[in-house]
C-alpha cells in the first residue's frame, strides 16, 4: 500500500494524507482522523505513521507497574531511549510466561516496533528474533541476544556483612513468592559471613508490598522469638515491618535493625531512612538501551553478550 492509493481511498490527495500524518497544523483534526482510519482499515496506519513519524518505536515488556522498583527503570528507559530519539511503549506481562511470549510475538510482527526490551524476561530468545531484543534479567541463558542482569548477592552480601560488623548473628528475612532468589542470596551470604541461618526466623508471606511486612513481622512476634537484625526482600516488606514493629512498642534501630531492597526514593525520607540495596537501575538502563539502539542500526550485528551490574548497599540510620 503506497501513499498514493491511501489518498485515493480518502479521497484526498497525496500531500494532504502526507501532512496528516507528519502531524501538520495545516490539515484539520477531522482530516486527520478521516485519514488515520482509513489507514488502520488497510492495515497499513503504522507503516506510513513511523515512517513519516521518523522515531523508532521501542516496546518495553514490564511485569507490572504498581512498585516504584518497576516505574524507576521505566522512567530511566524512556529517559535513554528519548536520548536516541526513540519513544517508548509500555505493555504489562503480569510476569505471566505466556503474556510475555504473546506480546513478543506482536511487536515482532507487522512492523510494530523497532526494538524490545524485555524486563524480568521468563521465556527464551528465539535463534532468528525478528526485531532487535535485549533483556534485563532472564531465567534462561540467551545465546541470542544481549541481556543485562543486575547481580544482587554483591549488595546483599554487603548488607549482611554490615550486620555482623555491627554486633548481629540473630538475623531474620522476610519476603514474599516473588523473592525467591533474594532469599537464596541472604542464604549464601549468612554461609560466606560464618553466620548461622535460624530457619524459625525466616518467613516468606502470601501477600505483597507492605502486607507482606506487617503480615511476616506479626508471624515473627507470635513465635516468640525476635531476631535483633532483619534483611527484607524490598523496601515496601521493610517499611511494612515498621510499623508493625513500632506498633510493638519497639523501634528501629534501637531494638530492631532492618535492610530493605530495591533503594526506593520512600527509603530515604522514612521517619528512620532506610538502609537498601541500590540495583544501580540508572546504569543497567543505560546499557539496555545503548544495546537496543546499536542492534537496530547494525542489523547484521549476531553478536550475543551477558552483562553483569553489580548492585551496591546503601548505609542509612535503620542499623545499630
Amino acid at each position: 500500500m503506497n501513499l498514493q492509493t491511501l489518498a485515493k481511498y480518502s479521497g484526498c490527495s497525496v500531500s494532504t494524507v502526507s501532512k496528516a500524518f507528519s502531524g501538520s497544523s495545516e490539515i484539520s483534526e477531522d482530516t486527520k482522523n478521516k485519514i488515520f482510519e482509513i489507514a488502520k482499515e488497510l492495515g497499513c496506519f503504522e507503516k506510513y505513521s513511523k515512517e513519516i513519524y521518523g522515531k523508532k518505536l521501542i516496546a518495553v515488556l514490564c511485569p507490572e507497574t504498581e512498585s516504584a522498583y518497576y516505574t524507576s527503570f521505566l522512567s530511566y528507559l524512556n529517559t535513554y531511549i528519548s536520548a536516541h530519539g526513540g519513544t517508548m511503549a509500555i505493555s504489562l506481562t503480569g510476569f505471566s510466561k505466556e503474556k510475555e511470549a504473546e506480546l513478543i510475538s506482536f511487536y515482532s510482527s507487522q512492523n510494530h516496533s523497532d526494538g524490545i526490551i524485555v524486563l524480568e524476561g521468563h521465556t527464551q530468545a528465539k535463534k532468528h528474533m525478528t526485531i532487535p531484543t535485549v533483556y534485563l534479567n532472564s531465567e534462561f541463558e540467551n545465546h541470542y541476544t544481549d541481556v543485562v542482569n543486575l547481580d544482587y548477592y554483591s549488595g546483599i552480601y554487603d548488607a549482611i556483612l554490615n550486620f555482623k560488623l555491627s554486633g548481629h548473628t540473630k538475623i531474620g528475612f522476610i519476603g514474599e513468592s516473588l523473592s525467591r532468589r533474594k532469599l537464596e542470596h541472604f542464604r549464601s551470604a549468612m554461609i560466606n559471613c560464618g553466620l548461622t541461618i535460624d530457619e524459625n526466623l525466616i518467613i516468606t508471606s502470601d501477600k505483597r508490598f507492605e502486607q507482606a511486612g506487617t503480615d511476616a513481622m506479626e508471624k515473627l512476634f507470635s513465635q516468640g522469638s525476635l531476631p535483633t537484625a532483619i534483611f527484607a526482600a524490598y523496601d515496601y516488606i521493610a517499611l511494612g515491618a515498621i510499623e508493625i514493629i513500632e506498633k510493638h512498642g519497639l523501634s528501629v534501630p534501637k531494638d530492631i535493625s532492618i535492610i530493605g531492597s530495591d533503594n526506593i526514593k520512600l527509603a530515604h525520607y522514612n521517619k528512620t531512612p532506610l538502609s537498601s540495596i541500590d540495583p544501580c537501575a540508572d546504569e543497567a538502563c543505560k546499557i539496555i538501551v545503548d544495546k537496543l539502539f546499536y542492534r537496530i542500526e547494525n542489523p547484521r550485528y549476531c553478536s550475543a553478550q551477558s552483562i553483569t551490574v553489580r548492585s551496591r548497599f546503601i548505609s542509612r540510620k535503620s542499623v545499630k
